[in-house]
């Protein structure tokens, strides 16, 4: 997601808000990651869940 967001090509289809939105909650998922590598699969799934209900409503916006 965060990649999705830097893309050039994204770049002013996006507002800064929800940019915003996304790199924070991507960044909050990727230190969660980093600290729990050994976690069970369902945190891991709890985890892509939270950061698909914060994303997919803006990328929905796009198309």
């Amino acid at each position: 997601m965060k990649a999705t967001v830097e893309d050039e090509k994204l770049q002013g289809k996006i507002n800064d808000e929800d940019e915003q939105k996304i790199l924070d909650k991507s960044n909050e998922i990727i230190n969660w990651l980093e600290k729990n590598q050994t976690a069970e699969k369902g945190e891991f799934e709890h985890q892509q869940k939270k950061l698909e209900k914060v994303c997919n409503p803006i990328i929905t916006k796009l198309y």
